[in-house]
């Protein structure tokens, strides 16, 4: 009986996340409104639920420097995971600097930074609108 519970609430668990994406990404439509250039940029990095409190800006900076003259690619992961704790906080430039770290190491475009400004403050304004997980 224990292992059919088990089951049950991982099913329940999966459709609950599922429910939560979802919502996130009609909220993030709503935020974003006709411009789908934002939007697409946006989908590609916002943090539907907001970054998780497990790791800071700052640790994630560190780690990706530390990548840098070995693993770019694994650099270019940790750039990304702050580029994406920064637009949380609003924070444009780091935004900008990490992604453009990112295009440095892999050779590829960051569609966001060709709508950066108006981004930002979509992003902003989704995670007003959306409670944190």
């Amino acid at each position: 009986m224990k292992i059919l519970e088990q089951l049950l609430m991982a099913f329940r668990n999966k459709k609950n996340k599922k429910k939560k994406k979802l919502e996130g990404l009609q909220a993030l439509k709503s935020v974003c409104g006709r411009n789908i250039k934002v939007y697409n940029a946006l989908l590609g990095i916002l943090l539907l639920n907001g970054p998780s409190s497990l790791i800071s800006f700052e640790e994630c900076i560190r780690k990706a420097k530390a990548y840098e003259t070995g693993n770019r690619q694994q650099a270019a992961i940790w750039y990304r995971l702050a580029a994406q704790r920064a637009l949380f906080e609003g924070n444009r430039e780091e935004v900008e600097r990490c992604l453009r770290k990112c295009e440095e190491l892999t050779s590829e475009k960051q569609l966001i930074l060709t709508v950066l400004e108006k981004a930002v403050a979509k992003a902003q304004e989704y995670y007003k609108k959306v409670p944190r997980a």
